[in-house]
């Protein structure tokens, strides 16, 4: 097999922070996080390209997305509540940009970013799944020793971002690989839900079941039929699991509980709240926006906004208004929302173009209701997707180019 190390780098750029995560509860020696982010912009480099003074060009949305970049530096800089992380988030987004532009990837490069993504996400399945059974990221445990501990490292949203990414991968996994690799999916895909849904958390569970479905849409060759039966076949072990094991049971009524009452909390209805109260506080939230907006704006704050992170309002879209007027929620619309939208209504995209954009999912969905507009985790999958598109793009043109009669 040969090791193409910018596939490498992809898969770390991917995974990188839920792999961090787990090496700072294992390995509490240096930030990790840091440290995978900048190992996948110096796997993914191309310096040979460099060197001379070469590097691809940029697509539009590359542009666009690093001048955003760039926008958001800009107002963190001059508002003075720029942190050093946010900081390294912005640059980590330019220097992913840039490294993926100084040479273009091949279609070889594609399908190893999916099987390496795969091994990195496992690795942070595996251990979600162990250390989430051992009550180390949810439970009475997991609150006891994040309260005896600030710094306490395991979190369930980081773990269900990875769980997400290793199901797309087990979706998209390339046909070229070997059967050991091929079976070790299924398996997977086990955990990856149970990681996903006893988390408890909403949002994750959204976005797998969107990326399925979205799977199932795409794929024009797959026989669905296999895909019916292992569908009815979950839905009926899920049943006799329900009706047998009272903690899935639990489980399944406190998530269904908690989902209901926090629809009803975004659309306004304040008579009920989850267990939580999250849903109720990111209401809260947009009303104080709002309110901020009507009683403090002034002409020029409309059009620009009140400044880098005003307050984290777990909306992003609206958020991008507030820190940054009109220039904030036109970038984030046009680059999260309406480039992906704009993609997925696309005819004969590549099966790596499918995975990048099924991991753009996430940073769609959760645009009203789940962390804020500099998180350098909502723009990785739309650089990643860019990118791949670029490729098959030009694979597609050189097929053609192949086909034409001489």
């Amino acid at each position: 097999m040969i090791i193409r190390r910018r596939a490498i780098g992809i898969g770390f750029a991917l995974t990188g922070v839920p792999l961090g995560m787990y090496f700072n509860y294992m390995f509490p020696v240096l930030q990790w996080s840091p440290v995978f982010m900048l190992l996948s912009v110096v796997l993914i480099t191309h310096y040979s390209a460099l060197t001379k003074g070469r590097i691809s060009t940029l697509s539009q949305v590359l542009v666009f997305l690093t001048a955003y970049q760039f926008l958001m530096i800009f107002y963190g800089l001059i508002s003075g509540e720029m942190t050093v992380q946010f900081f390294t988030f912005h640059l980590f987004a330019v220097a992913l940009i840039f490294s993926l532009a100084s040479k273009k990837l091949t279609a070889e490069e594609l399908d190893d970013s999916i099987y390496w993504t795969f091994i990195l996400s496992g690795l942070c399945t595996l251990l979600g799944a162990y250390y989430l059974r051992g009550g180390l990221i949810v439970g009475e445990t997991a609150w006891y020793l994040r309260n005896e501990n600030e710094d306490y490292a395991l979190e369930i949203f980081t773990a269900s971002i990875a769980a997400i990414v290793n199901f797309t991968c087990i979706l998209y996994f390339p046909s070229s690989r070997n059967r050991v690799i091929h079976l070790l999916r299924y398996p997977m895909s086990i955990l990856c839900l149970y990681v996903i849904i006893f988390g408890g958390k909403r949002t994750p569970m959204l976005v797998t079941a969107v990326i399925f479905l979205f799977f199932m849409l795409k794929q024009k060759h797959i026989n669905r039929s296999k895909i019916y039966i292992t569908v009815c076949a979950a839905i009926l072990s899920a049943s006799y699991l329900y009706g047998s094991n009272l903690e899935f049971q639990e489980t399944i009524n406190e998530t269904a509980r908690n989902t209901y009452y926090g629809i009803l909390n975004i659309f306004g209805n304040t008579k009920v709240s989850d267990e939580t109260g999250s849903a109720s506080i990111r209401v809260e939230s947009r009303i104080w926006a709002y309110t901020y907006i009507v009683e403090n704006f002034s002409i020029l704050n409309y059009i620009f906004g009140a400044g880098y992170m005003t307050r984290w309002l777990d909306n992003p879209l609206l958020q991008s208004y507030l820190d940054m007027g009109l220039f904030g929620i036109f970038g984030y619309t046009l680059v999260i929302l309406a480039y992906p939208i704009r993609v997925a209504f696309q005819r004969n995209l590549s099966n790596a173009t499918l995975f990048a954009l099924s991991l753009s999912v996430y940073g769609a969905l959760s645009s009203i209701n789940s962390g804020h507009p500099y998180m350098y985790i909502k723009y990785t999958p739309i650089i990643i997707l860019a990118s791949f598109l670029s490729t098959s793009k030009r694979k597609n043109t050189s097929l053609k180019l192949a086909e034409m009669p001489k």
